[in-house]
């Protein structure tokens, strides 16, 4: 295997790149415009919605938290 297939295959298998991610719908559906404008964001196995409608106060604890969180 040549170094350029061995850098493939670990794009491949890195999954922050977003290639098995949700539907970008999806994602949109569950997670607040203002969080999905601030980040790059990614569910996995529908792990946005679960969290949405399963954890509502612990999903908007989390969304404050992203919503206010700032790199000086």
């Amino acid at each position: 295997m040549s170094s350029e297939d061995e850098d493939e295959s670990e794009r491949f298998d890195d999954v922050s790149h977003g290639a098995i991610a949700d539907p970008v719908w999806s994602v949109s559906l569950a997670i607040p415009e203002p969080i999905l404008e601030k980040f790059e964001v990614y569910s996995y196995r529908s792990a946005a919605a679960i969290l949405s409608r399963s954890f509502p106060e612990q999903f908007t604890e989390i969304c404050d938290v992203l919503s206010s969180f700032r790199i000086a």
